[in-house]
């Protein structure tokens, strides 16, 4: 059993700040944040034995530069120390020295490589000078990072926000150059899944599509030899060319969508809650690459066993891609996210608000899905994710504001457990990134050796 309790701070947090406020309000809370931070850390300094740097907050461009003069003298006396170069960093973001607070932060992570702190505010850093790439390859790290740590949600946070962010472009990008996109680069073993179309009239069961398109990704993702694109790069496309639920795929735009997906076949549907109990879907795995498009097949079964209709769903359409499961893929799949129908519904639900973007709101979701079943440890992720997202989302200055007003907590935090779905989906995400987002070779220094590695592959699904 996976306990909620991690989400005490999620329960407590007024995410209403999180509103689109004015140019000014945003300064004023960076402002104030800063000051909160400068004048903690100066605290702590006087009991870390190395002087005092002043009680007062740091409010002024004259009393920020003399907070960076004296974390500079205190260098001198201990230039080894990550601490002192990690709290200047800060106070260059003060500054708006982005450039000088990369370095001060570089300089501390060489002192403390696995510092959840340095490593936030470095990814950030490098936000700022417009390194996104870099960024991710830093905020990735995550999870190498102690689950004791705020920072590491943050990162976490941050990781997904620039990933979506980067798909959206991504995406942009790929329809902006679909003449050029040929046949020939479809994959006869990647596979896309696209939102089943919802032909009913109860809204309850209208988000229902998304929280599917999960189960059979998942699902499918056990399968060796097929490569699943992810649902969130699904969606990005579906809202690029302004898709609703109205946006059904059919014969005549199949290859426009395999084409910019590179996906050689493709998973799509309709389903409907019929006589208020029963369940009716019909669902298609077509070949776009050898234009082979098989009627849909008709399921109907009560809506209390959706979740064993969506294993024989995804098994028929393992056996029509004339795929012979292993044993151990078959156990895979046999897998159950959750028994209970309406904590699933009211994570589909969760799904829906994250992909519009309404963090607090799908947090909410979330939070109650494990609530319904605090086994359901999907949901217990992805409210620890949105969590943090309330937080850290938006431009790197809002973020850098709502990071400010962090002190890392005193309790005790409980780690998931080893079947981490979302630490998959963040790292595959990634995977797709477009390639055009790389710096050019004359921006690089010390920083970019360091962190522009190729980022690793995605792990095995868990065990």
């Amino acid at each position: 059993m996976i306990p909620i309790t991690f989400c005490k701070k999620a329960l407590v947090r007024t995410p209403a700040y999180r509103d689109k406020d004015s140019a000014s309000k945003k300064h004023t809370r960076f402002a104030f944040a800063l000051s909160l931070h400068l004048c903690v850390f100066a605290c702590a300094i006087i009991f870390s034995g190395y002087g005092c740097a002043g009680s007062r907050q740091a409010s002024s461009e004259t009393e920020l530069q003399k907070e960076i003069g004296l974390l500079k003298t205190q260098l001198q006396a201990h230039p080894e120390d990550p601490r002192l170069w990690r709290e200047l960093g800060v106070a260059y973001f003060a500054t708006r020295q982005y450039q000088a607070a990369r370095k001060s932060f570089y300089q501390s992570f060489k002192g403390d490589t696995r510092d959840p702190k340095t490593l936030f505010y470095l990814g950030l850093s490098l936000e700022f000078e417009q390194r996104r790439p870099l960024a991710l390859a830093v905020y990735q790290s995550y999870n190498q990072l102690s689950r004791l740590s705020s920072y590491r949600g943050l990162m976490k946070a941050r990781y997904y926000y620039l990933t979506r962010r980067a798909l959206q472009a991504d995406m942009r990008a790929l329809l902006a150059q679909e003449r050029q996109i040929g046949a020939d680069s479809l994959s006869t073993n990647v596979i896309a899944v696209f939102p089943l179309t919802y032909q009913g009239q109860n809204e309850e069961y209208a988000t229902l599509s998304k929280g599917l398109a999960e189960m059979i990704i998942t699902d499918l993702s056990q399968v060796k030899q097929l490569e699943v694109i992810d649902r969130v790069r699904v969606q990005a496309l579906f809202d690029e060319m302004a898709l609703g639920q109205s946006g059904l795929v059919d014969e005549s735009t199949a290859a426009q969508f395999g084409n910019l997906m590179r996906a050689g076949k493709l998973v799509r549907g309709v389903y409907n809650v019929v006589d208020k109990n029963k369940l009716q879907l019909d669902i298609a795995a077509w070949d776009v690459k050898n234009q082979q498009f098989p009627v849909a097949a008709t399921h109907v079964e009560a809506l209390k066993n959706l979740f064993q209709l969506e294993k024989d769903i995804v098994f028929q359409v393992v056996a029509d891609l004339g795929i012979e499961l292993t044993e151990a893929e078959r156990e895979k799949i046999q897998r159950i996210p959750t028994q209970n129908l309406k904590a699933f519904l009211v994570y589909c639900s969760g799904l829906a608000q994250e992909d519009l973007g309404n963090y607090a709101k799908a947090m909410q979701s979330y939070l109650k899905a494990a609530q319904l079943d605090p086994d359901f440890s999907w949901a217990v992720q992805k409210a620890e994710v949105m969590d943090d997202l309330t937080q850290v989302d938006g431009e790197p200055d809002e973020a850098l504001a709502g990071a400010l007003t962090l002190e890392e907590p005193v309790d005790e935090q409980i780690p998931l457990e080893e079947d981490n779905v979302l630490g998959d989906r963040l790292e595959n995400l990634e995977e797709n990134i477009d390639a055009n987002f790389e710096p050019g070779q004359d921006a690089r220094d010390a920083t970019d050796a360091a962190f522009s590695l190729p980022l690793r592959r995605p792990p095995p699904p868990p065990e």
